[in-house]
């Protein structure tokens, strides 16, 4: 009996392992101003030994330190890119691998970054002996677009050995961070990060001017009469009033028929917008009865 529940016992923990392992992986990928991509991943799952990231059936990173929760692509073609995914492998190849769904790339709209910090604890003291992780009470990392900083420290669990710096400027950032025992003595600080962040792009301004015509689009004078074009108008929702409107197209007034002008405005990033009016030139109607008389 003994020796059963020892299999059992051993089974049963093997399935928890791989139900932990095969845990959600959910991954963000932003595209940047600079022509690359930073991809962010979250893992409920136990720690795995590397990550990879794949772009479908492509591998394009691999070798991801296992403490390392996003990456950054550089040289990323334009426009959208799907079947983006993250796979977590847990031990040599073959074992057991968590991989994420697919997602897309998304355009970078905000215009702050967020940034992940990875701490490492130490493992010795100055002295060289041997320092446990009990004996460690907090993180502090100071950052600041300014060095040395003047803003208070912020604290991190020794546990969690990660801080997200949301909202950062454009700009270079400069970290450092330093140790507390739970003696209460501050180690030196670490040598000093620098992040660059570049400026995000603006808003992309695909919405089209609006061109109304002044006037009836429907026109109709008689043959012989001067055509006065009502005009148009052109309002953007960026560029306020465009005034240079291109008109093509002419009324002839000397022959009966229809005439169209075409009428297109463009804003600043290239949108257009057309209207066309229709003036018809019509007979001057009938005139009127010739004079008669009888010589003899």
């Amino acid at each position: 009996m003994k020796k059963y529940s020892l299999v059992f016992l051993f089974l049963s923990t093997w399935i928890m392992d791989i139900e932990a392992r095969e845990a959600p992986i959910n991954v963000v990928a932003t595209k940047t101003a600079t022509g690359s991509m930073l991809v962010e991943w979250k893992i409920s799952a136990d720690p795995p030994d590397g990550f990879q990231i794949w772009i479908d059936e492509t591998k394009v990173a691999t070798g991801i330190d296992k403490t390392r929760r996003n990456f950054v692509l550089s040289s990323v073609a334009e426009g959208e890119i799907c079947g983006i995914t993250v796979l977590a492998r847990f031990g040599s190849v073959g074992e057991t691998n968590a991989r994420s769904e697919p997602v897309c790339s998304t355009e970078a709209t905000e215009e702050t970054y967020g940034r992940t910090l990875v701490l490492t604890p130490p493992d010795t003291y100055e002295d060289g002996t041997s320092l446990p992780i009990e004996d460690l009470k907090s993180y502090y990392v100071h950052y600041s677009q300014n060095w040395p900083p003047v803003d208070e420290p912020v604290p991190v669990v020794i546990e969690e050995g990660r801080l997200v710096l949301e909202s950062l400027e454009p700009g270079d950032w400069y970290v450092a961070a330093q140790v507390e025992t739970v003696d209460g003595v501050l180690s030196n600080m670490s040598p000093t990060l620098t992040i660059s962040l570049p400026p995000k792009p603006p808003p992309t301004d695909s919405m089209p001017p609006l061109l109304e015509l002044l006037g009836d689009p429907l026109m109709t004078i008689k043959r012989g009469d001067i055509f006065s074009d009502p005009g148009a108008t052109c309002i953007d929702d960026i560029d306020g009033e465009v005034t240079e409107i291109l008109v093509t197209g002419a009324v002839d007034n000397s022959k009966m028929g229809d005439y169209e002008l075409n009428y297109l405005c463009s804003d600043t990033a290239g949108n257009t917008s057309t209207r066309m009016r229709i003036v018809t030139v019509i007979s001057r109607g009938k005139p009127n009865s010739p004079g008669l008389e009888i010589v003899q």
